[in-house]
């Protein structure tokens, strides 16, 4: 029932209850009766939405966008924390301007992992932002082997378990040919 659009991402509770796509059109629709109806989903700020995900209970939602549609790149991360209300509520938790290319949250919503790819020209250089208190606030997260530094900041993606124990992103873009490997950790819950 969404109409027909340049869908770029989708995401549902675990119980499909909640679900939501967005488009570099750009829109966002959510549904909250499984796809039965949709009705556009207001986030605050109109760009090129990219990425989206919902958290396990529908109750937590972050989304991002990205210049891939050559309109502008993303000018932050919104998140809202009453995915299952008839109205959700989005507030910019994050204020960076980049191209957003991944977000995953744990099943509960607390801990919320984002990437940002390496500015398309002459630009910045990409960052892991990760949130563990529900998306209020998001900090760079260093990607080291060894005690060493990561060389890549072209992050392409990133999901995390849901309990936020084990975290893989990954590093390359396919528009550059660039390559680059995945990364994993395990061990405890971001604190």
């Amino acid at each position: 029932p969404a109409p027909n659009n340049a869908w770029r991402s989708d995401s549902s509770s675990n119980d499909g209850s909640v679900v939501v796509g967005v488009g570099q059109s750009p829109v966002a629709y959510i549904s909250n009766n499984g796809g039965q109806s949709w009705r556009e989903l207001d986030i605050g700020a109109t760009e090129n939405w990219y990425r989206v995900k919902v958290s396990g209970d529908g109750n937590t939602i972050a989304v991002v966008a990205n210049d891939f549609g050559g309109t502008g790149p993303g000018t932050g991360i919104y998140v809202s924390k009453n995915g299952t209300a008839t109205t959700p509520t989005f507030t910019k938790a994050h204020d960076l301007v980049g191209d957003y290319s991944g977000v995953d949250m744990s099943s509960d919503g607390g801990v919320i992992a984002v990437t940002v790819s390496n500015a398309n020209a002459g630009g910045s250089t990409g960052q892991v932002l990760l949130s563990a208190n529900g998306g209020a606030s998001f900090t760079p997260l260093a990607v080291n082997v060894n005690g060493a530094a990561a060389p890549e900041t072209d992050w392409r993606a990133i999901t995390i378990s849901s309990d936020a124990t084990r975290m893989a992103v990954a590093a390359g873009r396919f528009l550059t040919g660039g390559e680059g490997p995945i990364y994993l950790t395990t061990g405890a819950r971001p604190q």
